[in-house]
């Protein structure tokens, strides 16, 4: 049966629900609570159903005042769960190098890709899922835009929206519940703040910033003669990643509108913009690059009767880079991503249940623009063999060209000068996502106790890769011949200098539309079921992709016993499947690929010929996306919570399966037919092919204990709260988002024949590629504790996180090829294997402050604020951003200064 006949079923079958809820609510029945204005703000705890003990022992919840206080960077979503001691972050977030981005950081749930959370906006997907792996999550030499042939891809989230217009986080990472789909790793959940129905208008202006001045910077050298020379570097900024110059700005304005006691409308803008110099080496000039990320947001709520909440927000929140290529000059170009989203939410009561209706349309996408349409690639300098008049011998010297286009200011020594960039193109997604949830109030059935709800979601989604001018390149070559006049230009070939070179390829890349249905259904079922002194919460998700043509069954259960009966000691587990999101990149970049016309003549006088229709660039993967399964995780779960007086503690264990994991494989040299251009006869070629495979796997345990205050200690002087936690991860993958030559490549790597050897020199010993330790997201053993201060009289809050992270180890890359490594790598001598050499590193330990301090002015209030990073300045490894490889070091003290005016 299709799935859409099922669909079909189901809504017919949900349909006799919804009427007896509402012909019970038509009799009068007056026994559920109402929804009004004045406590709308509880409605949540009081009518939703907040999930069995099991899955909330998988769940951290951050409301907004335990986010004002936390120490914070740029403000992301990201960058509030730095205290969840189940998420990595990557090597490489957070380097010196690189404290001018804003961008969110990327993150790991329990050994999984970066790329398979769900990143919600109250409760709607946020999620970019058209080439969220581009770039393995790096910050790269080559970002996005670099070449035309590449999809602008926008990172894992579509919008960077900032915590100052959040209400609450909610993360979940275990036992998670069957109403959420499309991930196999975490999901993070923001809720955006609710307009106020307060009798007087209200509102704030606020403010932070930082700067190079207020930073310091750590550059790596195992000799102080490495690390000076490495710093020169660094100071240098002739690389788009090394930014020792930086000034970062962060506003935020709230206005919130009581119209009466059953409306409000609340508006809120935030910026975050940062200016980064860059010095570029082939133009011997200064550029500025930037970076900005902005969102307005107008959201108002209506109570229509004492049972409807109706809540309409809309929202504009792009975002932009502008960067510039060392390698080119007239290279400025802008990589602009985020979108629009008009969301609808209606809540009904029903007296024996609870409705919530959701409508959201999104349109959201990555361009990249150019400042220029056209790109040449010309000659600047030459090799030429002359005699040495004092040694009689032959030898090469460099030659400039008398005529050469490159600028005069191209002073950079080099054969040739790149002018110019690729015009304008862009990918996007646009959807229409209906969804309803229903949960049924708590009701007896003989001993036992539920509560049971039930849901369904249509997302209507089409996305594309789209180029609306045509783009030619042009790469020039010597004329081999000057004096012969068969090498000779044509007259009046602007492509062509006398002499000197000629435009020997051209590549045209036509106006170009590529669309996608990407529709998406899913329904859930889901019953809490209590008896006696025991929870548990069976469920069970299905879900269909249009994509991949996949229907995916995903059953969820979740146990919990409460030992004592007195909720002091309890027992939970879990054993659930999670399906992940698909992935549009294949498709679309395999059509811009076979789109791509190349060129070619031998010399001046000659005409350009087609060199072969349609050729797809052998560095593509092929997709056979009709052949795919959807990548799943399996998950089983364990643990214990225990309170102690005034504390609770939670001890866990959670082991992930992830299977038929999207990678890339060699599947060897086809044969591709072509029509000769000249003789109009059908040739062959044969080119290396790859394709996307679920060949990946990969499993992972982590063991966390964590502890709070339940309730804050009190004193004469200050009230304290604290939690702390500590984690231990262990993760084996038979691929890797970093080194992806050594094992199975991920879905946005290529690898060679003699990469898919089955082995690896892992710290002196070959083994296979499967048995290695994931060398991303894998700090092993770490302690957090966030500790919060309040002096009352005096009106300032004082928040400390302190983290730690035991001995651990990275890994230098090398290979077979060199013969240092002949003897480990026995009949593998010679071969392209990857060999791994591990580099010790110290424990590290980290504290960050935020201080608030509030100073009334009549009825209104001003706060000063103050983020003090990496207090203790502290030395601390890492990867580097732009090489895994390579070690680079965290940002030192850091100080963002801020205030805000609130009325």
């Amino acid at each position: 049966m299709k799935f859409s006949n099922i669909y079909i079923c189901i809504m017919i079958g949900l349909s006799p629900i919804a009427s007896i809820a509402q012909n019970s609510s038509a009799e009068g029945n007056d026994n559920h609570p109402k929804i009004t204005a004045q406590n709308s703000t509880e409605l949540a705890p009081i009518l939703v159903y907040g999930g069995s003990f099991a899955q909330q022992m998988g769940t951290q919840k951050l409301n907004s005042l335990e986010i004002s206080r936390l120490p914070t960077k740029n403000g992301t979503v990201s960058d509030l769960l730095k205290s969840n001691p189940n998420v990595r972050f990557q090597n490489f977030a957070d380097v010196s190098e690189t404290q001018g981005e804003i961008s969110p950081e990327n993150v790991s749930f329990h050994g999984e890709r970066f790329y398979n959370n769900a990143w919600l906006i109250d409760g709607m997907s946020n999620n970019d899922n058209i080439h969220p792996g581009s770039g393995n999550g790096r910050l790269l030499a080559n970002p996005d835009g670099r070449s035309p042939a590449v999809l602008p891809a926008g990172g894992t989230q579509s919008f960077w929206i900032n915590s100052d217009i959040i209400d609450s986080v909610t993360v979940y990472d275990s036992n998670i519940s069957a109403k959420y789909g499309q991930f196999t790793g975490g999901v993070i959940d923001a809720k955006l703040k609710d307009p106020s129905f307060d009798e007087k208008i209200s509102g704030s202006i606020s403010y932070r910033t930082t700067r190079d001045a207020w930073t310091k910077f750590h550059t790596y050298g195992n000799t102080a003669e490495e690390k000076e020379k490495n710093e020169e570097n660094f100071k240098k900024a002739d690389e788009l990643y090394y930014q020792p110059k930086f000034t970062k700005h962060n506003y935020a304005v709230n206005v919130n509108i009581p119209v009466n006691d059953r409306t409000a409308v609340m508006f809120s803008y935030n910026k975050a913009s940062s200016r980064i110099p860059f010095f570029n080496r082939r133009s011997q000039d200064w550029n500025e690059q930037k970076r900005d990320s902005e969102t307005f947001l107008l959201k108002g709520s209506h109570e229509l009767t004492n049972r409807d909440m109706l809540k309409l927000s809309l929202m504009h929140s792009p975002h932009s880079s502008k960067y510039f290529a060392n390698s080119r000059a007239d290279s400025g170009y802008t990589n602009i991503g985020g979108g629009n989203r008009i969301a609808l939410d209606w809540k009904h009561l029903f007296d024996s249940s609870t409705l919530s209706t959701k409508i959201t349309w999104k349109k959201s996408g990555n361009k990249i623009k150019h400042d220029r349409s056209e790109y040449y690639s010309w000659g600047k300098a030459k090799y030429v063999w002359v005699r040495d008049p004092v040694t009689n011998k032959r030898k090469r010297v460099l030659e400039m060209y008398k005529n050469s286009p490159c600028p005069k200011s191209y002073n950079y020594i080099s054969l040739n000068c790149d002018i110019g960039g690729f015009g304008e193109y862009d990918t996007y997604r646009r959807s229409l996502v209906l969804k309803q949830d229903l949960q049924i109030d708590t009701f007896k059935f003989g001993n036992t106790e539920h509560n049971f709800s039930m849901g369904w979601k249509a997302d209507l989604a089409k996305a594309g890769f789209n180029r609306k001018t045509e783009l030619y390149t042009y790469t020039a070559s010597k004329i081999k011949k000057p004096t012969d006049p068969k090498y000779s230009c044509k007259e009046g070939d602007s492509t062509c200098i006398e002499g000197e070179q000629f435009i020997k390829i051209k590549n045209f890349y036509p106006i170009k539309n590529t669309v996608v249905n990407n529709n998406h259904y899913s329904v859930y079922f889901e019953d809490n079921i209590k008896y006696k002194q025991f929870e548990i919460t069976p469920g069970i998700r299905i879900d269909y992709d249009q994509y991949l043509g996949n229907t995916d069954i995903a059953p969820r259960l979740t146990a919990s016993y409460n030992v004592f009966n007195d909720k002091n000691t309890r027992i939970f587990g879990g054993v659930n499947r999670y399906y992940a999101d698909s992935m549009l990149s294949s498709a679309l970049r395999d059509d811009l690929q076979k789109s791509i016309k190349y060129y070619y003549r031998s010399k001046p006088q000659d005409d350009f010929m087609l060199k072969v229709p349609n050729r797809v660039n052998p560095n593509w993967t092929r997709s056979g996306v009709d052949k795919l399964k959807t990548p799943y995780s399996d998950e089983f779960n364990l643990g214990m919570s225990q309170r102690f007086g005034n504390t609770e503690w939670t001890a866990k264990w959670v082991h992930r399966k992830a299977k038929d994991q999207f990678s890339s494989r060699y599947a060897g040299k086809q044969k591709v037919e072509y029509i000769d251009p000249k003789t109009k006869k059908i040739r062959t070629y044969k080119e290396n092919w790859y394709n996307l495979t679920n060949e990946g796997s990969s499993t992972s345990d982590s063991y966390t204990l964590t502890g709070r205050l339940m309730k804050p200690f009190e004193t004469k002087y200050t009230t304290i709260s604290w939690n702390l936690g500590a984690s231990y991860s262990k993760t084996k993958s038979n691929f890797d988002i970093d080194h992806s030559s050594a094992r199975q490549a991920d879905y946005d790597d290529v690898i060679t024949k003699e990469q898919q050897i089955d082995k690896v020199v892992f710290d002196g010993k070959l083994i296979n590629k499967g048995d290695m330790p994931s060398l991303d997201f894998n700090r092993p053993w770490t302690l957090f504790a966030n500790i919060n201060f309040d002096f009352p009289s005096i009106r300032l809050n004082w928040s400390n996180r302190l983290n730690y992270t035991a001995p651990y180890q990275m890994y230098v890359t090398d290979n077979c090829e060199n013969n240092n490594y002949a003897s480990v790598c026995g009949k593998y001598a010679g071969e392209d294997i990857d060999v791994y050499e591990k580099q010790n590193f110290k424990k590290r330990f980290s504290l960050d402050w935020h201080f608030a301090y509030t100073q009334p002015i009549g009825k209104t209030n001003l706060e000063l604020n103050l983020d003090v990073l990496n207090v203790l300045n502290s030395t601390i490894e890492s990867a580097s951003p732009s090489n895994a490889t390579k070690v680079s070091y965290k940002a030192g003290r850091q100080f963002w200064l801020g205030a805000k005016y609130s009325w």
